[in-house]
């Protein structure tokens, strides 16, 4: 995974295809409000420099463990492998900000974020870590879209666009109720 700075700077490593990904500070923007903040509506209608702007005391703030921002960049980038590996669609692509948000949920077994300058985020981040560097973590990306489409299936969304359902606030409590459900019945 490479940070582009300035737009062009992977131009030497474009033919890698697989090999590597690029992350722009607008990904990784986009990355930590959907997987941290937990709003991924907001991200799919809303440039990131806007976000960027209106959450300037939440993002980068430097009580923050970078981890945090390099985990949500990552998922993000995995997501994406996995795209180019086939296991998601290009119809997948769209709910990408919704699935990283749900992976971190599932492999952490709990909903809420701790603070992220706390002790708490640094044992969060090391799990997760633990579970990235194992076969066993496709499947909570695989999981995460079971639970998207789960909720995406429910008949109050059946007759709206999707663009306007992945943008509501309405739908990411539910996708975070179903969630929180599916942790109750697993433990």
């Amino acid at each position: 995974m490479f940070y582009e700075r300035r737009s062009g700077e992977d131009d030497d490593i474009k033919e890698k295809k697989g090999s590597y990904q690029v992350v722009t500070l607008h990904g990784m923007i986009r990355a930590f409000e959907s997987v941290y903040c937990q709003k991924p509506n907001i991200v799919h209608g809303t440039n990131p420099a806007n976000i960027l702007r209106s959450q300037n005391d939440n993002l980068f703030c430097n009580s923050h463990k970078p981890e945090s921002y390099y985990l949500a960049s990552y998922l993000f980038v995995k997501f994406v492998f996995m795209q180019q590996e086939g296991l998601f669609s290009k119809h997948d692509y769209a709910l990408r900000f919704y699935i990283i948000m749900v992976v971190r949920m599932l492999m952490v077994g709990t909903i809420s974020v701790p603070d992220l300058g706390s002790n708490e985020i640094d044992k969060e981040n090391k799990k997760i870590i633990a579970i990235l560097k194992t076969n066993d973590a496709d499947q909570y990306f695989i999981d995460a879209k079971k639970i998207i489409e789960g909720v995406l299936s429910n008949k109050e969304y059946l007759d709206k666009k999707r663009y306007d359902i992945l943008r509501s606030v309405d739908f990411c409590n539910r996708v975070k109720e179903h969630v929180k459900e599916k942790l109750k019945i697993s433990r």
